[in-house]
């Protein structure tokens, strides 16, 4: 096994505001995430192979190529944690009843905003994962039973962030530090 450079578990996963064309810095931390739920997805390309008049070869092209992803799976969201991932508002008093309570949009909206996610330390050293410019698509997903939860699904889709100036930076990047 490589004793650096992996990432082990979560720490914490983070979502806000994008900054202009780079990394947000006032990001809202999401603590309790369901155990396993994280996962990467990295770019692919679907592929089409073109036969040429050499009945032996083939010139193989990228027909499309889909984005990276992380799923992760949050419990215990507050209403202005789910209000930023998805959408709607917290009820006022003008909801009567609903007063502080998660109300949904009749619509779902295109959210995007800053992620990161902080792996757990090996030998000393992170992950720290980024997306500056991320689409947020947030789901309720789950069974209530007595011995599971509901949770709330986020798909965050790496998009190329572009600054008001026109500059494009990456739509990830994947670092480790170090733990001091």
């Amino acid at each position: 096994m490589a004793k650096y450079n992996n990432v082990l578990g979560v720490k914490s996963v983070y979502f806000g505001p994008a900054g202009d064309g780079v990394m947000g810095t006032e990001l809202t931390e999401f603590s309790d995430i369901e155990l396993g739920s994280l996962t990467i997805e990295g770019a692919n390309s679907t592929v089409e192979n073109i036969s040429t008049e050499d009945q032996y070869n083939y010139l193989t092209v990228d027909v499309t190529v889909d984005p990276t992803t992380i799923t992760v799976r949050f419990y215990g969201l507050s209403p202005e944690e789910r209000v930023m991932l998805m959408g709607g508002k917290v009820g006022t008093v003008d909801d009567g009843e609903d007063e502080g309570n998660y109300m949904a949009p009749a619509s779902k909206p295109s959210i995007y905003g800053s992620f990161k996610f902080v792996s757990k330390e090996i030998n000393g050293k992170r992950a720290v994962f980024k997306m500056p410019y991320a689409k947020a698509n947030a789901r309720d997903q789950g069974t209530a039973t007595k011995n599971g939860l509901p949770a709330v699904e986020v798909v965050f889709t790496a998009n190329t962030p572009e600054s008001a100036a026109g500059e494009k930076g990456n739509p990830y990047i994947l670092g480790f530090e170090d733990v001091v």
